[in-house]
């Protein structure tokens, strides 16, 4: 069955032709800040129904130094990706998670950038409160080299790939947006560290977004999905009785 591909947003409407059982293509488009929906329109829409369908936001340029002002005040949801890992190793016993020796670890460049990443919030008096991660080592070693502190580990940020059923893996991705969404303690930063499949899941269902920038110190790119500021104006999942933008 042939698919195709479509954007539609901020007054533009662009698609490619159908693309047939193992083919490719390739739509190149210069997109203005705005929100846009990106589907397949095969079959007058029975595709995007069956959820072949995902909201993005093209966000305008950073500030760094306000971003980094802001975040020396707290109220930021943090979520970092872990670290880089070896590639001759797999995940051989993904049911047992405390079997740390069947799992794909991280390399010494992931946990030397995980150190750099924590240095640059030090160096930049960027506080962090709360700390989350999935229960693989990998994700935990990352969450505690940035943040030097003790890391809550649960399933909800853990990645399932094709171990769980497909409604476990939308249910985690629902509760990482409950988490982004939730207002950080006084005064710090909420950090959490997840798996690429969570974030790829979270923004397909929900319709998020992410905002990306350089911090200081030459740490490796920061993803900041939800945080608790009046600088933005973009919000992650529902608003919450308190003040919430993105």
């Amino acid at each position: 069955m042939p698919h195709a591909f479509e954007v539609e947003g901020q007054g533009l409407e662009k698609d490619l032709e159908p693309i047939k059982v193992g083919a490719t293509s390739t739509l190149r488009l210069n997109l203005p800040p705005g929100s846009y929906e990106l589907y397949c329109p095969i079959e007058s829409g029975a595709h995007e129904k069956m959820g072949m369908v995902a909201h993005i936001e093209v966000l305008g340029s950073v500030d760094l130094g306000r971003l980094v002002t802001a975040m020396k005040q707290g109220g930021y949801v943090i979520v970092l990706r872990h670290g880089a890992t070896n590639p001759n190793q797999a995940d051989t016993d993904p049911l047992h998670r405390d079997n740390i020796g069947a799992q794909r670890l991280l390399s010494a460049q992931g946990r030397e950038i995980a150190v750099r990443v924590g240095d640059a919030f030090r160096t930049l008096g960027i506080p962090l409160g709360k700390v989350y991660s999935s229960e693989f080592n990998r994700a935990t070693e990352t969450a505690k080299l940035v943040s030097g502190k003790n890391v809550k580990t649960t399933s909800d940020l853990t990645e399932g790939g094709l171990v769980v059923t497909p409604t476990e893996n939308a249910r985690r991705a629902k509760a990482l947006k409950a988490m982004a969404s939730t207002m950080p303690d006084p005064g710090s930063n909420t950090l959490i560290v997840t798996h690429k499949r969570i974030f790829s899941t979270h923004s397909a269902k929900t319709g998020s977004t992410a905002r990306r920038a350089k911090l200081p110190c030459s740490s490796p790119t920061v993803r900041i999905i939800s945080f608790w500021s009046p600088a933005y104006s973009r919000p992650i999942g529902s608003r919450p009785s308190a003040r919430t933008d993105y």
